[in-house]
């Protein structure tokens, strides 16, 4: 392969990212890994400038998460986790780098006129006409339920685009997963009350229970529209965000009832 066919600029990825379908007034949850492409000059930039002319009436949301705050007890013994706990920042939207997310998702968070919510920990970034709406402050509990940005964008009628990425990192997927009464899970972090760092606990779900996201993916791209472009170093998946919630809530609650049974559960008591 010429080494030239590997190179895309910004204008290549806009002219790949409308031949899939993607409209400008489109709200678009994006995920990008652009060590699965050729050569970006550029990079990062180069790939939310093409996101937002494509998109120049609409709205980019990408994942912000800051896991780097989650609770310390889970892997240090009690007395160096209090000791970590007291020195740990509480979340600021602003200041709060994606830790542990792909470097595109933190240089898009830090871009000015974008938008982050208020979840200490699975936080996103917004931009374009609906930002604020999107990010909206909401409850800590089921941070990817209806009532946070996933339900949002569910709202919306927005498109998924994994640039480089697969259904392995879908986050979308959770929407579905914090949507069929999953038994609680409890988690905490660290914001600011007033002038005073607290540590809060909100409710959350187990995720990926059955770490069978690209087999499901496999199965979705059967049954549902997907739009692909096969690049010569890469692929790009675009598809409707309704869509992969109502399939992964069908997919995820037929295993659960299987599990659930399988365990000796004989369903609701009557």
């Amino acid at each position: 392969m010429d080494e030239n066919e590997l190179i895309y600029s910004a204008n290549d990825l806009y002219q790949a990212l409308t031949e899939i379908g993607i409209q400008t007034t489109d709200s678009i949850l994006i995920q990008a890994d652009i060590q699965a492409f050729g050569i970006i000059p550029g990079k990062e930039q180069s790939i939310v400038t093409a996101l937002k002319k494509v998109v120049a009436q609409g709205n980019i949301v990408s994942p912000a998460f800051s896991l780097q705050l989650q609770d310390p007890s889970e892997h240090y013994e009690a007395g160096l986790a209090d000791k970590i706990k007291a020195q740990m920042p509480a979340y600021d939207p602003q200041l709060t780098p994606a830790g542990g997310a792909s470097a595109f998702s933190e240089y898009f968070r830090s871009q000015p006129n974008t938008s982050r919510d208020n979840h200490p920990l699975y936080s996103f970034a917004a931009w374009g006409k609906d930002k604020e709406k999107i990010c909206t402050d909401h409850s800590y509990d089921l941070p990817f339920g209806q009532t946070g940005v996933l339900g949002r964008l569910y709202d919306l009628n927005s498109k998924v685009v994994l640039l480089g990425t697969n259904f392995e990192t879908c986050v979308a997927i959770h929407f579905a997963e914090s949507e069929i009464g999953r038994e609680l899970v409890q988690e905490s972090a660290p914001i600011m009350v007033g002038t005073e760092k607290r540590w809060i606990k909100f409710n959350n779900v187990e995720f990926d229970k059955y770490d069978d996201f690209e087999d499901l993916g496999t199965h979705f791209l059967q049954a549902y529209p997907v739009n692909i472009a096969n690049l010569p170093a890469g692929q790009i998946l675009v598809f409707n965000l309704r869509d992969i919630v109502s399939f992964a809530r069908d997919w995820f609650e037929q295993k659960d009832r299987a599990h659930q049974l399988n365990a000796g559960w004989k369903g609701p008591v009557a």
